[in-house]
This record gives structure tokens, sequence and C-alpha cells, in this order.
């Protein structure tokens, strides 16, 4: 038997190695080369502190390599973080949740867990109020898409700022 949690694990086995290693990979690799600039520049990290000032901008200006670790960062933030978070928060946990407590209690619960798999106490409301929304359109839809492109729109502004901030392209 085992219930909705035996179907979130079954889901899991299945799509674990093409949805969430692939961009939990990118993510640490992004993180290790950004702490590798960080070592070579003697500046603060981009994704480990709030180190996004104008003398450390100057500095990512002198390392070529730096524009394709942005890049990379671009499309872990907009396009492999929002597919492989709404794959587990939405399309496996959330299942899971409203097959055992129902819609209100699970949308609920889902957005409070989505808030906290973002490490961001600061951000925790807007994540939160992000969570409720992006679960009320999947359970109005039943299609992950909709969540997914919701979340990629959302993700955009901070590299915008990031970008608007002076951080070199090309």
């Amino acid at each position: 038997e085992g219930g909705p949690w035996k179907t979130v694990m079954e889901g899991l086995k299945r799509s674990v190695v093409v949805l969430i290693i692939p961009p939990l990979l990118g993510h640490l690799g992004l993180v290790l080369l950004d702490a590798i600039f960080s070592s070579v520049s003697g500046h603060p990290s981009t994704f480990l502190s709030a180190g996004r000032s104008q003398e450390y901008l100057a500095t990512v200006h002198e390392f070529s390599w730096v524009r394709q670790l942005i890049w990379l960062g671009m499309f872990e933030l907009v396009i492999l973080g929002p597919v492989a978070e709404e794959a587990f928060t939405r399309g496996f946990l959330y299942l899971a949740m409203r097959e055992r407590w129902g819609v209100k209690v699970s949308v609920t619960l889902n957005a409070l867990l989505f808030a906290a798999l973002h490490f961001s106490p600061y951000e925790f409301i807007e994540y939160f109020f992000t969570g409720l929304f992006l679960c009320y359109f999947f359970e109005r839809t039943r299609c992950l898409s909709i969540p997914i492109i919701g979340h990629m729109v959302s993700n955009i502004p901070p590299f915008v700022a990031f970008i608007r901030q002076g951080a070199p392209l090309w």
C-alpha cells in the first residue's frame, strides 16, 4: 500500500536523475567557481555574501571567464532552478500532500516548504506568497508548466538588477 508518500518516492526515483541532480550539480558548480573567483580576486563571493559593490564589479571585469559564469548563473536561475524546484515542490510533494491532507492545508504547507527551501529568512514572506500563487495556479490548471513559467518570470528581476549594477555580459 504505502499511500501518497510511496507515490512520491517512486516518482523521485524515476525523475531525480533528470529533474533534480543536474540543476543541483550546476548550482554547486557555480558556487564553486564563484568561490574560486573570490579567492583569486580577493573580493567577496557573489553567491555566498552580498558583495556586489562597484569595487567587486570592477574586479569582475578583469576576468573574462566570469562572463561565462554570469551566463551560467542566469541559465541556472531562470531555467534549471525553476524546473527542478517546481517538479519537486509541486509535481511530487504537493500532489502527495493533497492526497493526504486536502487542497487548503497542502497549498499552505507547500508554500511554507517552498519558502523554507530557499534558505532566506529576509525573503521568507516573499517566497511564501510566491509559493502560494504557484501552487494555486498548479491546482487550478493541473499543468506543471504554468508554475514553472511563473517561477522563471519571478527569477528574472534579480538577475536584471545584478546586470544593471554593472556586471559584464560580453
